[in-house]
């Protein structure tokens, strides 16, 4: 058949009051006439009718026999009744056979003898098509101009739920369903034809007017529904909201076998829409428009979408084999012989194994990939890392990242979706690795072996799921050409959106051999925010079959307005506008240009455009990403922000400070997605109350800020300006610090101290020198090399780093020393056993040296005071007293002080006497004296006399300070 207008009546169930009441005739009825005799069509086949209509005599739309009348100025009717339906369609072929007629007609379905639905034709100077709007009873245009000699096809479709109707011509879209001229009661069962100057009829019938391949979405990553029980768990928004750490979706986590952790989990249906985008609603009302009905030729696959394309069930079967049941159940319910299948995401790989698996009967017609990541994504490697929001965030609360990272940690599908080696052959190297280790650093580019390793070994993931992936994304699969297997393929690819495309991790060694972990620069190029453009485009398809996707973001693809009229236009042969600057097939079209902005912790940064749309961290912490053609990445306090450019866009960029401390600021420059040049604001300082601006405008970025609402603001200017290779420049400087003075033991120094520190940096050169004395306030010097003095006694402590032009830090260094230009003092004693006197010193680490008359005492500094005594030694007693004292080798004057001690001994070798006594220039004197029973203490000091006598032995002790003498018990 190709081109009556056709009335399609179908069966519909209606639900009401939970009570299914299903008609069980196909139509109320079907002729194309073919059986009746040439002539008088009143009484042929239960058709009562006006003379004017005979049979024969014109060319039909099928078979052998048409329908006409050819009468003038009023129309010939005529009419059937057939079955009684309260919810049908019905479709029938129109025609104007003689160009020097106007030809009109009306095509009613009554109930009885009372009109309910009708469509006309040719009425009016614009000629269309018209249907009755019961809510205002007039005609309302739609479809195309009832033309000459075509046959157009009319299709109906009504609904007993509301008793509306709605329209089509040719299968074009549908009217939104209407108000009938009036209710029906029980249902329409006639059909009147109504017909003036040349009008033909055709094909009454049941089916559509073409037999449309049926329509089968499989949807991505996270696509599917998953309940426990009855109740939702992915994706329960509200509840994600009310539970900030999201722990009730830890059932969706696998095993480390790769088995899921809960048996309770089932699949219910494809999510129609997510949180802030429409995922595959808008694709499934486009279809419906266009005449697909639900369930009947238009068909999802929800699938588990946990298990990937590599993971297996516990029947050992795949989604590719559950894809291959779904698709042999359509065939079996529609009839076809084959399916047009739309695959998004995660979806396209499980759609490219089963073609793979099943090249001679896969039973696929169109296969449109959208937005599949071929040979998968760099997004994949930072979910198994650190987790990802995915966008679900809002007012501070959200999908919880931390949640994503554990339940991620041993899904096949997380590893599926990771970069393959065919990734790795055609876009590099996209880990850098920067290893600190004490206070050096180096750089490398992994590997993809190198990649493995640092998955499951550096970051201790799943290794079996790796080994699953890699098996998966071997050089057949991800070159393997469905075109082969007889599919014919399409690609729907997103660009122009910031992508994340390299992560840069670094690592810091500490001296106890423990490695701390953080990303400290990312970069983007062309993608979907998700899939990059090499992943995508990684498909063998004609060049003709490649559509681009403008700024609109992966989870948005399916349904964005622009990609759904394409994908429907592809599949049904339909011609929706799709809009110029949405869809695309010029590939040059393509492409990052831009600025990226990047901050180092403690400040947020939020860009709003002309459209009021915003990108980065929202005011409540949330990330928020609404500016079309903007990514945001987040890596712990380290945050990303691409914003376009390539048509004049202009943005404001606010920052707001979040802690105290310091930040900085990078604006790189993005040309064809390279960077070509940066400006760098390094180490700015920062509090909670601290606003600003970055000013992207005007040839120099340049920041304003005010420390806060009562202060002035401030313009600052880059500190350095980037261009070539520096840009790109990720490992610190290094810098060494110099000590220099009268050196005693390691660390001790017995003069002022001279502190040299000179940095060095390979790539984009040393910026600036930053050190601070004995925990005070951070000073820079903006140069290789710095030179400060310190001068005070006592323990002190050098911090020091440097930052290059590129606005890396390295890692704080610090300088221990102590200044001591003092000489010990001592303490003198006697020492009852010893029978001699005893030297110390109240200092630590004094090394005191006896050398008969002369006591040295030493500290580690080097310091040296040295005491000579003059002793007499007689029968039985020893009298000793200090003749000189030096601190190193300066006299000090102690003419007017004495000390002097004597003692002796019995025969039995018991003291027997012992007197101590000390002089002091500060005018005091004590006398001990002990006669073997006890000690008498006499003298004066600045309390007054002293006249005591204790029992026993009372020994004093002599201390020296600074040439004086001192006593204490």
């Amino acid at each position: 058949m190709k081109s009556k207008i056709i009335i399609l009546y179908g069966v519909i169930i209606s639900l009401s009051l939970g009570v299914a009441s299903v008609s069980s005739a196909a139509t109320i009825l079907t002729d194309n006439f073919n059986s009746y005799n040439d002539g008088s069509f009143h009484g042929q086949g239960g058709w009562v009718s006006n003379p004017a209509y005979i049979i024969g005599f014109i060319s039909p739309k099928e078979g052998a026999k048409a329908l006409r009348s050819f009468n003038f100025n009023t129309p010939a009717a005529a009419y059937k009744s057939g079955a009684l339906l309260n919810d049908g369609q019905i479709t029938a072929y129109v025609r104007r056979f003689d160009a020097n007629q106007p030809g009109i007609f009306s095509f009613i379905l009554r109930e009885g003898n009372v009109p309910k639905i009708e469509v006309r034709g040719n009425f009016g100077a614009n000629r269309k098509f018209q249907y009755v709007d019961g809510s205002v009873g007039s005609y309302i245009n739609f479809g195309p101009v009832f033309g000459h000699e075509d046959w157009y096809a009319i299709q109906i479709q009504w609904r007993s739920s509301d008793h509306f109707a709605r329209y089509n011509i040719d299968g074009g879209s549908w009217t939104d369903w209407t108000p009938s001229i009036a209710p029906w009661v029980s249902g329409l069962d006639t059909v009147r034809l109504e017909g003036a100057n040349a009008i033909a009829w055709d094909a009454i019938q049941e089916n559509l007017i073409d037999a449309k391949t049926p329509v089968l979405i499989v949807p991505g990553l996270m696509g599917t529904e998953m309940k426990d029980g009855d109740e939702l768990l992915w994706a329960n928004i509200p509840k994600m909201f009310i539970d900030p750490s999201d722990n009730f979706l830890d059932s969706l986590a696998f095993n480390s076998d790769i088995t899921p952790s809960s048996s309770s989990l089932r699949l219910a249906e494809v999510i129609r829409k997510k949180p802030l985008s429409d995922y595959t609603d808008g694709l499934i009302n486009e279809f419906v428009a266009g005449g697909y009905i639900e369930n009947q030729n238009l068909f999802t696959f929800p699938y588990d979408w946990r298990y990937g394309v590599s993971g297996k069930y516990s029947d050992k079967k795949t989604n590719s084999d559950l894809l291959g049941e779904k698709i042999q159940e359509i065939l079996a319910q529609t009839g076809s012989d084959k399916v047009d299948v739309i695959a998004h995401s995660q979806g396209g790989l499980v759609v490219k194994k089963y073609v793979m698996d099943h090249p001679a009967n896969h039973s696929i017609g169109k296969a449109v990939f959208v937005g599949v990541p071929n040979t998968g994504a760099v997004k994949a490697v930072k979910v198994l890392l650190l987790g990802d929001s995915f966008d679900i965030s809002f007012a501070g609360f959200g999908l919880s990242e931390a949640e994503i990272k554990k339940i991620s940690e041993n899904l096949p599908a997380a590893y599926d979706l990771l970069p393959s080696q065919q990734y790795y052959d055609s876009k590099g190297s996209f880990i850098k690795v920067v290893q600190r280790d004490g206070f050096t650093a180096t750089q490398e580019d992994l590997t993809y072996q190198d990649f493995e390793s640092y998955i499951a070994d550096d970051h201790n993931l799943n290794a079996m799921a790796l080994a699953g992936a890699k098996s998966l994304h071997d050089a057949n699969f991800d070159n393997f050409d469905m075109r082969t297997a007889g599919v014919d393929v399409y690609a729907i690819n997103g660009c122009n959106i910031g992508t994340l495309d390299k992560i840069t991790e670094s690592r810091q060694s500490t001296p106890l051999g423990n490695v701390t972990t953080g990303y400290q620069m990312i970069t983007f190029n062309d993608g979907d925010e998700t899939v990059p453009i090499e992943s995508s485009a990684n498909l063998p398809v004609d060049q003709s079959h490649v559509f681009y996707s403008l700024k609109v973001r992966h989870s948005n693809l399916l349904s964005a307005n622009g990609t759904r009229q394409q994908i429907v236009n592809l599949v049904s042969g339909s011609n929706l506008g799709v809009g110029g600057n949405i869809i695309t097939q010029d590939s040059s079209r393509c492409g990052l240009n831009g600025k990226v902005i990047y901050k180092h912790s403690p400040i947020d940064i939020l860009a709003v455009d002309e459209n009021g749309n915003h990108s980065g961290i929202a005011d409540d912490g949330a990330m928020v990403n609404e500016i079309p053609g903007a990514g945001v990445e987040i890596f712990g306090e380290e945050a990303y922000l691409y914003l376009p450019t390539d048509e004049g866009q202009v943005y404001d960029v606010n920052i707001q400070g979040t802690g105290a401390g310091t930040y900085t600021i990078g604006s790189q420059n993005i040309v064809d997605g390279e960077v070509t040049s940066a400006e760098i604001f390094s180490n700015l300082p920062v509090t909670e109350d601290l606003t600003g601006m970055v000013n992207l405008g005007g040839g120099q970025t340049t920041l304003t800020v005010q420390e806060n609402s009562e202060s002035a603001p401030q313009t600052i200017l880059p500190s350095a300006v980037l261009v070539g290779d520096a840009v790109e420049d990720v490992v610190p400087p290094v810098s060494v610090a110099t000590l220099s003075g009268i050196m005693g033991q390691e660390g001790f120094y017995r003069s002022d101290v001279s502190v040299e520190i000179n940095a060095t940096d390979e790539n984009s050169g040393v910026l600036a020198l930053h050190y601070k004395i004995d925990g005070g306030a951070w000073q820079s010097a903006a140069a290789v090399a710095a030179a400060l003095t310190v001068t005070t006694e006592g323990e002190h402590i050098i911090t020091f780093f440097a930052t290059d032009n590129a606005g890396n830090n390295e890692q704080e260094q610090t300088l221990d020393f102590v200044i001591d230009k003092t000489a010990p003092e001592a303490v003198i004693e006697f020492d009852p056993v010893a029978k001699d006197l005893k030297f110390s010193s109240p200092e630590p680490s004094v090394v005191v040296t006896d050398n008969n008359n002369v006591i040295t005492l030493a500290d580690q500094a080097g310091n040296v005071t040295e005491l000579k005594l003059k002793s007499n030694n007689g029968k039985g007693f020893m009298r000793a007293e200090i003749i000189s004292l030096n601190y190193n080798g300066v006299p000090a004057d102690i003419n007017k002080n004495t000390m002097m001690f004597v003692w002796s001994f019995d025969k039995q070798d018991n003291l027997k006497q012992f007197i101590q006594q000390v002089i002091s220039k500060k005018d005091y004197m004590i006398t001990t004296v002990f006669d073997g029973k006890t000690t008498k203490v006499i003298g004066k000091d600045s309390s007054g006399r002293i006249y005591e006598t204790f029992s026993g032995l009372k020994m004093i002790k002599i201390s020296i300070n600074k040439g004086d003498f001192g006593w204490s018990y």
